[in-house]
């Protein structure tokens, strides 16, 4: 059966002509069996749009940003090494610190047990951090002690290597943790790159 002559004949009629009578009756199977098929393939299509879009709402952010006042970050995710990037920058305020410590968190839900954290802290000023503001940082890294993280790389300038104490842990609440102390993001990569070798913090 030929769809598009059917097509052409019928398109513009509410019912067949008597002289077209037979090839209707002769039609009415195939576009039965037609109709059918199209049921069949829209409804395939729609799972498809419905896996497509579960996929899309799965897929977890890689990239965050934020700024307040002269503070401002950006959040990285690396899916492969499972590592979060997170570069401070500017002088930081208190409402600035409670937004990236959220910030933080939320991306963090996105990194496997077992993840790597990089601060990148060489063109953040930590010389005006007060307790207030350690508080958020502090509220981070406790996350990250109780999420099983499993080190944590500090990024500072040769000349700051000890500005990045407001993160410093209690020995006993760091013992399953390896933390370093780094002057690039490169070595702080190399360690996560190199781990289960032996590293001199």
């Amino acid at each position: 059966m030929d769809l598009e002559l059917l097509k052409k004949k019928f398109r513009h009629k509410a019912e067949a002509d008597v002289k077209d009578i037979n090839l209707a009756i002769k039609a009415a199977p195939f576009l039965v069996k037609e109709v059918i098929r199209l049921e069949e393939e829209l409804e395939l299509k729609e799972k498809m749009i419905e896996k497509f879009k579960k996929r899309i709402k799965r897929q977890p952010p890689l990239v965050s940003k934020g700024e307040k006042d002269d503070f401002n970050w950006v959040i990285k995710i690396n899916e492969e090494t499972n590592t979060m990037l997170i570069q401070f920058n500017g002088v930081p305020n208190k409402s600035g610190a409670k937004i990236c410590s959220n910030a933080v968190i939320n991306m963090s839900e996105n990194l496997e047990p077992g993840f790597s954290v990089i601060s990148d802290l060489r063109t953040f000023d930590t010389s005006v951090i007060n307790q207030r503001m350690s508080f958020y940082f502090r509220k981070v890294h406790y996350l990250f002690l109780r999420t099983n993280a499993r080190y944590i790389i500090r990024v500072v300038s040769e000349k700051d290597k000890e500005a990045a104490g407001f993160l410093d842990f209690p020995p006993d609440q760091k013992k399953n943790l390896k933390m370093f102390t780094v002057t690039s993001v490169d070595e702080a990569k190399n360690i996560i790159k190199n781990m289960g070798k032996y590293l001199r913090k």
